[in-house]
């Protein structure tokens, strides 16, 4: 049965149900599973950081790294960036360190209004990426819908196949975000995304280098910084 549904063998199965299972779980019910997992104080901090450790761990020994290069940043004539509610912040920061090194990125912010007046001129030159992950978004799947009926490409940074903005994808990273009791574990997506400014720096290392001289130059003038 498991290998007619695609899986290696049962225990893949196993996996794939209890994935299924925990993204659909509820913030009570994560609250409650936290309660038995994190009781004792003298151990969470321990429990936390090495569950952030296997999420790192697992996304680098599965992340397809032909799907990273092929995420096709420079290549696009606009760079939107979406992420919802907690997914926001890796967004943001994403978005933050593109600009300082590209002219052509746009957050896609929920405080600015309706994102899908953001994104009414894009077209098919254009590249979306977005980050979702349990529980996951139904804005953001509507907003990737209708990302992709304008004919952009659609990068999906995302911890599972089954998440519902994997169909509309043209390019999936695939990144481990096991919870941490209600909290959303987001150290595998941010450091994918320090992967992508990174790789995205080094091919613009001249503009970079311009950009930072002349910021150096204000940031004396006006004391920026101690």
């Amino acid at each position: 049965f498991a290998n007619a549904l695609g899986y290696a063998g049962y225990p893949k199965l196993q996996e794939g149900l209890q994935e299924l299972i925990k993204n659909k779980l509820t913030t009570v019910q994560r609250v409650e599973m936290a309660n038995e997992d994190y009781s004792d104080d003298s151990t969470i901090l321990s429990k936390v950081l090495k569950s952030d450790i296997d999420n790192i761990k697992t996304t680098s020994e599965d992340l397809d790294e032909k799907a990273f290069e092929e995420a096709s940043i420079l290549k696009s004539r606009k760079i939107y960036i979406l992420g919802m509610r907690s997914s926001f912040t890796v967004a943001q920061y994403l978005a933050f360190y593109l600009n300082v090194i590209l002219d052509n990125v746009q957050l896609i912010r929920i405080d600015m209004g309706d994102p899908y007046q953001q994104i009414v001129r894009m077209n098919e030159d254009d590249i979306l990426i977005v980050f979702s992950f349990p529980r996951y978004s139904k804005q953001s799947h509507q907003v990737a819908k209708y990302a992709k009926s304008k004919g952009a490409y659609i990068v999906s940074i995302t911890d599972s196949s089954f998440a519902p903005v994997a169909p509309l994808s043209d390019n999936i990273l695939l990144v481990k975000s096991n919870m941490a009791s209600f909290v959303d574990s987001l150290v595998a997506p941010m450091s994918v995304a320090n992967a992508l400014i990174i790789s995205v720096a080094m091919k613009e290392t001249d503009d970079i280098k311009k950009y930072f001289h002349d910021l150096e130059q204000i940031w004396e003038q006006y004391v920026v910084y101690e």
